[in-house]
């Protein structure tokens, strides 16, 4: 079947009010993988994901003086077929004199099975039971205060449970594809993701550069690091005014940092700026590298929204296991990354895992599981082998960062830029700026370092600051 021959399934037609970011949904075939584009530019498009019910969702901006203008959106089904949806944007200003910030933006709907607040007393089901519950290990309230608030807030609250449905965005590497196996992230090949600079740039914590990573990581556990977690609020993201093209941000958590060796997890946004209008896709990713990265249809993130991200290391179900029984480094039967992602604007939750071993797929293989490095970053992805413009996004607070050493103890965390009494030449912190090397390393976004309202009094937060020049 050829695209000349599918016929419109569907027209829709949206208004959008001028220079405010939107919300829009469509609705497909269930599980269907789309591309948005202008059919005078087939080239230059969006991949959406369709969710089990079958809505598509992405947010268009009328950049002023923008024409009624129609893109196609091309959905590909499980069977497939291919069905081709005529979507009209037409920007109306009387659109926002009588329509209230409620009705423009409504809050995004999620199914699936509803995991209940804990009750009756938090410290009696061990974390065997409340993972396969559906909650995240609990932290040691002695040791780790804050991070057993944090959790108790988590659990003091329902979530609905999503399905574990993960669609591959090839774009992010090669078209290859992996193995794909229930509650497993399967990969898909990808580039570096990082490269660090030996200059080093002036200002705030900032001792290093990179081209695509702001934010902070440690390195040098004294065993291995085993936990890392933390919250943020989604930004809203722009490209830059009357500059027609495509940019992205992501934002995330992860262990280890080498092109074959890195698990992650976070939110991000592409942008894209065509004929008068702006679209942009907002979503929950994971993935391990050197594959990349599965999107989560069924986890709808939106401008605003409050997530978490929690990846720790544990046998199959969940349970981490230390040499001794309560510290001194983890074993063989250690052999997951669980990772468990909330919104909690929404109430989605999503629980999977992927293996620590080294795999080979393809013709591409990992190191597996170090534990050596844990981040807190914020990127411009590269997208089919190219470094993307970083988009321009509101300020970015991550709260809550913590990481665990296996050597220290089972569940106790300590947070970010806090005094743990630690030699320097343990757990070393290092913070980082992005440039832009192909403009005198020009800094394009930088890492503030605030204090975390969520943890002890030295922990700190980090704020992402986007740098705007004129």
């Amino acid at each position: 079947m050829t695209l000349e021959s599918v016929e419109i399934a569907k027209r829709v037609e949206r208004r959008v009010p001028p220079e405010r970011a939107t919300p829009v949904t469509v609705q497909v075939s269930p599980r269907s993988v789309c591309f948005f584009y202008h059919p005078q530019a087939p080239g230059r498009r969006l991949q959406l994901d369709a969710d089990d019910r079958g809505l598509v969702r992405f947010h268009a901006r009328a950049l002023t003086g923008a024409e009624p203008t129609e893109f196609h959106l091309e959905c590909h089904g499980n069977d497939g077929q291919i069905e081709l949806y005529t979507i009209s944007l037409s920007s109306d200003i009387r659109y926002t004199a009588w329509m209230s910030g409620a009705e423009l933006e409504p809050a995004a709907m999620v199914e699936g099975e509803v995991r209940p607040a804990l009750e009756g007393d938090p410290m009696a089901p061990s974390n065997l039971e409340l993972v396969s519950r559906g909650y995240p290990l609990r932290p040691d309230p002695a040791k780790a205060p804050a991070q057993y608030a944090r959790w108790l807030k988590n659990v003091s609250r329902s979530y609905t449970w999503i399905s574990t449905r993960l669609v591959a965005h090839p774009e992010y590497g090669d078209v290859r594809r992996g193995p794909f196996e229930k509650s497993r992230l399967a990969p898909v090949p990808r580039g570096e993701p990082f490269r660090q600079s030996p200059q080093t740039v002036t200002g705030w914590m900032a001792n290093h550069t990179s081209s695509s990573w702001c934010g902070a990581y440690y390195t040098h556990p004294i065993n291995q690091f085993a936990y890392i977690q933390a919250d943020w609020i989604v930004p809203q993201v722009f490209d830059f005014p009357n500059s027609p093209g495509f940019s992205a941000v992501v934002e995330w958590i992860g262990l280890d940092n080498a092109k074959v060796d890195l698990y992650q997890a976070g939110t991000g946004s592409e942008c894209f700026t065509i004929f008068g209008y702006q679209i942009t896709t907002y979503f929950m990713w994971m993935e391990s590298l050197p594959w990349s990265w599965w999107e989560i249809p069924n986890f709808p993130v939106s401008p605003g929204d409050e997530v978490s991200v929690d990846i720790w290391v544990a046998n199959e179900y969940g349970t981490t296991i230390y040499e001794d029984g309560s510290f001194d480094g983890l074993t063989c039967e250690d052999n997951s990354v669980w990772f468990y992602v909330n919104n909690a604007t929404n109430g989605a939750s999503f629980m999977g895992t992927y293996p620590t071993a080294p795999e080979s797929v393809y013709g591409l293989n990992s190191t597996g599981f170090s534990g050596y490095t844990a981040e807190f970053i914020l990127e411009r992805p590269t997208i089919n082998g190219i470094l993307t413009p970083l988009a321009l996004f509101t300020p970015t607070p991550m709260s809550s960062c913590s990481y665990g050493d296996a050597e220290d103890g089972e569940y106790n965390l300590f947070a970010l830029g806090a005094d743990n009494g630690i030699p320097l030449f343990d757990r070393q912190l290092t913070y980082l700026n992005m440039v832009d090397p192909s403009d005198h390393n020009r800094l394009l976004a930088e890492p503030l370092a605030i204090p975390d309202p969520n943890n002890s009094a030295d922990a700190q937060a980090i704020l992402f600051a986007r740098q705007i020049y004129p």
